[in-house]
């Protein structure tokens, strides 16, 4: 190489450092100025599940971002705590129920309890407060699967479309959650977690139309995943959609779009189902309270719980896996 051309190489590469660092001291910069002005701000990416803070009941799960502490009111196959033996005797079918706030809650569980009996059933618990459909399969797949259920009840609510959240202890050691607004292949985790910067950025680049056929892949794609678990086991697959509880004719676009893909995807996997829109119509022309309280358009009250559940029994919601 000659004089000149080493003199050269020496001066880029002098100014490609002196680039590299300036945009390193700037991106620091702009971080430190976004953590000191936002603190904790998504800038859209995602939304925090605040009480999270304040509880001691959830573990972070590298697998679904957070799940239940086990030992209290989960046992270590994820299901709530039962009076159940863990053998089944061959009379009986273990029916169980995954979900999220509505199935951990149990009004539509317990109702079909009452209405079913513990002669023929038993009837698992496996709902998680803030779970979504992705979370809720993997969930199954590691613990729940274990319990060997005859009969796997998901209850597929509107607002599960949505991707596995990122969970992280802070400085004070709290549990911190929040639920992207963009799915797992469009998100870094670990640069969501420890960069405002990165947050910014994808805030500006998320597109909803795209971002809601993504979702709908990956709530796709855990119900295959739960179909070929289910047939390779010898369980009997029901999923019950669960609508927005309120008047349909006051539903959003995107509520809309959430139960009509929840309708589609189903129909097309082959999978059983119970859209429950029908006995949601019918206990709003009887004029029952739907909700646990004012505002709530998530949880069922308790009459409109037995209204859902009379409308799954009357259907034979349990009757491919009754045993004479």
């Amino acid at each position: 190489m000659s004089k000149i051309s080493r003199r050269n190489w020496k001066q880029w590469s002098v100014c490609a450092s002196l680039v590299v660092g300036g945009l390193i001291m700037g991106l620091g910069a702009a971080e430190a100025m976004l953590r000191l002005t936002f603190a904790d701000e998504t800038f859209g990416t995602a939304v925090e599940l605040p009480w999270m803070r304040a509880t001691t009941s959830f573990v972070v799960d590298p697998s679904f971002g957070f799940r239940p502490a086990f030992g209290r009111e989960y046992t270590e196959t994820g299901t709530h705590q039962n009076n159940y033996p863990s053998t089944r005797p061959d009379s009986i079918v273990r029916v169980l129920y995954i979900g999220d706030s509505v199935t951990h809650r149990g009004r539509i569980v317990n109702a079909l309890k009452t209405l079913y009996g513990d002669e023929r059933f038993e009837h698992w618990n496996a709902g998680v407060e803030s779970f979504n459909t992705v979370q809720e399969v993997e969930y199954y797949r590691r613990y729940n699967r274990a319990i060997q259920p005859d009969h796997i009840v998901v209850t597929l609510h509107n607002n599960d479309f949505g991707t596995t959240p990122v969970a992280f202890r802070n400085a004070e050691g709290q549990l911190v959650v929040f639920t992207p607004g963009a799915p797992q292949v469009r998100l870094n985790p670990t640069l969501f977690r420890h960069s405002m910067f990165y947050r910014l950025i994808i805030g500006s680049l998320l597109t909803s139309q795209r971002e809601d056929v993504v979702f709908e892949d990956e709530v796709r794609s855990a119900l295959h995943t739960l179909q070929r678990i289910a047939v390779a086991d010898g369980t009997e697959l029901t999923v019950v959609v669960l609508p927005i509880l309120k008047e349909h004719a006051g539903w959003t676009p995107q509520e809309r779009r959430n139960h009509d893909a929840a309708v589609r995807l189903l129909t097309a996997l082959g999978i059983r189902f119970f859209d429950l829109l029908a006995p949601l119509e019918q206990a709003i022309s009887s004029g029952l309270t739907l909700t646990e309280r004012p505002g709530d358009v998530w949880h069922p009250s308790d009459d409109a719980a037995e209204r859902f559940a009379s409308y799954l029994f009357d259907r034979g919601l349990l009757a491919p896996e009754t045993r004479e």
